[in-house]
């Protein structure tokens, strides 16, 4: 053997060639060296569905490998987001997710739940190296996909929930093929819930509403509600009543030149957070603590509040007058009972000082009065002549007083007469 194919035969026993070639191979006119292609295209198809083959029940699961019933082993995996079947040395997990990526817990009855908006995570091994696995889901037959395993039978994969899929109790099934070759059907059940619906209601307008006359204007002090999702953090002196939170009443001041404008908004948080959703109602109302009630607005819906939703809720007042300190109040009604715990109508309030740049045109009005009489002093010479009075009456303070002293001749005189 020549030292070149002596290195060749090196190189391919240590694995170090890599780069492919041409098979039959003459290296240095004597030894033959033959490459394959490390991931051969897999000769298999994908194995059918088998709609007949399906557990008794959603928590249950069933196999056929080489069309024969097996014993199946299930069991949820250690993070409860899911179950692990084993079977004939295969092993398969089926989790679920939510659109945003997040895993879901089994439910109550240990079923894999997911939601139909979702997604199916299927993970597996044992299975013949390079070969089809499909991922089908029934009631009505839906093949979801077809993954390759690769070099070791392991395989993973993300599949959505079919579209327009009904709420309910379903069955997925892992088609592929055991290291000896046999098809292998796997058929676990789930359940299939409705998606979160996140809804953005605006409610504006008299419905429900209770108004008093505005403390200045005498007439109706407008009230608009609207509620809208948030992710907003409940903040300081936030209420948390274990089946819903509700942050503390903010109110926000808007001063006007106006002096019968004026704008007060009061706004809450409430978040869900029990496993159900709810319909409740909220009031709002603002009184002025230098001239009594203001406005309030009552029975405002709040429908539809998903588990951990948040929901922030304002009411604006505008306009409330020329007034400088209100007190807010919200009142928050949840229904009677939710998630078998009783509720109450639960109230916040809060107090909110307006700046007054209502009063700013009186200001300046005053001051115009002011130059304007200055003025026409100044021209009618009247301004002149309070000046010169003034300044008259100030000399004449100025004046030395007389004498009681008598002359020095008149003294002299006395004395020589003395």
């Amino acid at each position: 053997m020549t030292g070149g194919a002596a290195a060749a035969l090196a190189l391919v026993a240590s694995g170090v060639v890599a780069a492919a070639a041409d098979d039959d191979t003459e290296i240095d006119g004597n030894v033959t060296v033959t490459i394959t292609d490390p991931s051969p295209s897999p000769t298999r198809t994908p194995v059918p569905p088998v709609p007949s083959e399906v557990p008794t029940s959603v928590t249950g699961a069933a196999a056929l490998i080489g069309g024969v019933r097996q014993t199946v082993v299930r069991r949820p995996n250690a993070e409860g987001t899911g179950i692990v079947v084993t079977v004939g040395g295969l092993t398969i997990e089926l989790k679920a997710r939510t659109a945003s990526g997040g895993e879901v817990a089994l439910d109550s009855d240990g079923a894999v739940l997911v939601q139909t908006d979702g997604s199916y995570l299927v993970s597996g091994s044992g299975f013949a190296e390079f070969s089809p696995a499909s991922v089908a889901h029934y009631t009505d037959p839906t093949l979801l996909g077809t993954l390759m395993t690769d070099g070791s039978g392991a395989f993973s994969g993300s599949f959505p929930v079919p579209p327009a899929i009904a709420v309910g109790d379903h069955h997925v099934q892992l088609l592929g093929y055991t290291s000896a070759g046999s098809p292998a059907v796997i058929t676990m059940g789930v359940r299939v819930k409705a998606a979160p619906v996140t809804t953005t209601p605006a409610i504006s307008g008299p419905a429900g509403t209770v108004s008093y006359p505005g403390p200045s204007t005498g007439s109706q002090a407008p009230v608009t509600v609207t509620q809208e999702p948030t992710t907003d953090d409940l903040g300081s002196g936030a209420l948390d009543l274990g089946v819903f939170a509700v942050s503390a009443l903010r109110a926000t001041a808007v001063p006007t030149f106006d002096l019968q404008g004026g704008t007060v908004s009061l706004s809450m948080i409430v978040r869900n957070t029990s496993p159900e959703a709810f319909d409740a109602t909220i009031a709002f109302r603002l009184d002025s603590l230098l001239g009594g009630a203001v406005a309030q607005v009552e029975g405002i819906g709040v429908p539809h509040i998903q588990p951990g939703e948040s929901r922030l809720i304002a009411a604006t007042f505008e306009p409330v007058g020329n007034w400088t300190l209100y007190r807010g109040y919200a009142t928050f009604t949840p229904p009677e009972v939710v998630d078998n715990t009783a509720l109450s109508p639960v109230s916040r309030q809060a107090d909110v000082l307006v700046p007054p740049p209502a009063a700013l045109p009186v200001l300046a009005l005053l001051i115009l009065v002011t130059l304007g009489i200055l003025v026409w002093m100044l021209v009618t010479g009247r301004l002149q002549a309070m000046y010169a009075a003034r300044r008259r009456g100030g000399d004449e303070d100025d004046e030395p007083p007389a004498s009681t002293e008598q002359p020095d001749e008149l003294v002299g005189s006395g004395a020589a007469s003395r």
